[in-house]
């Protein structure tokens, strides 16, 4: 907010940013809460017949409480683009003390804690989604899910399973991909665990929690489904291969203004489509360079000999970001799907399927390797002695805020 002040007087009067899908949104929003008497459904698409409200893209999960304030309080539309915008820049901040809670709870002290949470928040992917996807474009769900996995780490609890459930299955109200992207990540996390215990016992205790904590949001979606009207929807929407991610959108700040020239040298003028952007921050990914250099060292290759984070819940959580990330970073990429022998798979991911541009996977990267990476450098700066781990921890604070700073304001 401080960065981009001059928003502040036209929040109730323009909508941030100026793309069509944006104002589709809004379009939508407004007509469903002025016109349709159902809540669930709208009736402003797929005429006559209208659809379900979640498809129109128009963040349910703020609208329809919108709508029966409208109906039940006399809330006006006339303030709703006023309150649109306000929470839509709340949801940056809430991400903001969501990565710092978590920060804090891996022993950070909070003036680290809080450089690294404003770091990762202002050089996030979802700014670029301001533009036109605004249900994407709420930051709090990935923290959120990140911290719920940690408290669920540090003291396993049964309940909080069922409450990482309802939260991912809520989360599909403000935008399906959040439970999307959500789910892929408990199943590739805990693997993850698994893989760093690798017994009978660990595979089925992991099992019980990922089939609790998959099962609720999936149930709920499916239940609701039920009252779905429309009996055609294809089974493969374009754009499950089209919009994946590349090693260059993920490693190189491609979208960056400063870097035009040097990326015009390197791969020409060949366009390349802002779907695919989800750059990862030099920091994190000289680290997944230097962990993957490590591991293939050593192994098992997912165990590096120093202790990643302090306190051995921590240290676990911290190593099943790493693992995790890397694995939704290849599945952004499409790999292996995208290979020939593989290629036919993609055609049995049944409702995941339906979560195209698989790029955005690689947002919940983004975060989860940012957060280990930064955990790392803090304890490695801790244990050892010498100038250069000043130099390492400034070094990598310095990337962070720097290119962070420099994308934010870019992009807004």
């Amino acid at each position: 907010l401080g960065l981009h002040a001059s928003w502040l007087p036209w929040l109730g009067t323009h909508h941030i940013g100026d793309s069509p899908d944006g104002n589709r949104t809004l379009s939508a929003i407004r007509y469903h809460i002025r016109q349709d008497s159902s809540m669930f459904h709208f009736s402003g698409m797929h005429f006559p017949y209208g659809d379900r409200v979640e498809y129109p893209d128009m963040l349910p999960a703020f609208t329809l409480p919108y709508k029966w304030l409208h109906e039940q309080a006399g809330l006006s539309d006339d303030h709703l683009l006023l309150w649109f915008n306000i929470f839509l820049l709340l949801s940056f901040l809430l991400a903001g003390l969501l990565l710092f809670a978590l920060l804090r709870d891996l022993s950070l002290p909070p003036w680290y804690a809080a450089a690294v949470a404003t770091g990762i928040l202002l050089l996030s992917p979802q700014w670029d989604r301001i533009d036109a996807h605004y249900g994407l474009a709420w930051a709090f769900p990935i923290p959120a899910l990140l911290y719920v996995l940690w408290l669920q780490e540090r003291r396993p609890r049964l309940w909080r399973d069922v409450l990482l459930g309802f939260i991912l299955y809520l989360f599909s109200w403000i935008h399906g991909y959040h439970m999307g992207i959500g789910l892929v990540f408990i199943g590739f996390y805990a693997f993850a665990r698994w893989a760093i215990n690798p017994t009978v016992k660990s595979a089925l205790h992991r099992a019980l929690h990922l089939f609790i904590q998959a099962g609720i949001p999936v149930g709920l979606y499916l239940a609701y489904g039920l009252s779905d009207t429309v009996t055609d929807r294809s089974a493969f929407p374009y754009g499950f291969f089209a919009y994946t991610a590349e090693p260059k959108t993920l490693f190189i700040p491609m979208d960056f203004q400063w870097w035009a020239p040097i990326r015009s040298w390197l791969f020409g003028d060949r366009w390349i489509d802002p779907e695919k952007f989800s750059y990862l921050g030099l920091t994190a990914t000289l680290f997944l360079a230097f962990m993957l250099v490590r591991g293939l060292s050593r192994i098992p290759l997912s165990l590096p000999a120093f202790r990643l984070s302090p306190g051995l819940a921590a240290d676990r959580y911290v190593r099943s970001l790493i693992i995790a990330s890397i694995c939704i970073l290849l599945y952004s990429m499409a790999v292996p799907l995208q290979w020939p022998p593989f290629r036919e798979l993609a055609d049995h991911l049944g409702p995941l399927r339906q979560v195209r541009a698989l790029a955005r996977f690689g947002w919940m990267g983004f975060y989860a390797l940012n957060i280990a990476a930064f955990a790392t450098l803090f304890t490695i700066h801790q244990s050892r002695t010498g100038v250069w781990r000043h130099v390492l921890l400034v070094a990598g604070l310095t990337f962070l805020l720097s290119e962070g700073l420099v994308y934010s304001w870019q992009k807004t």
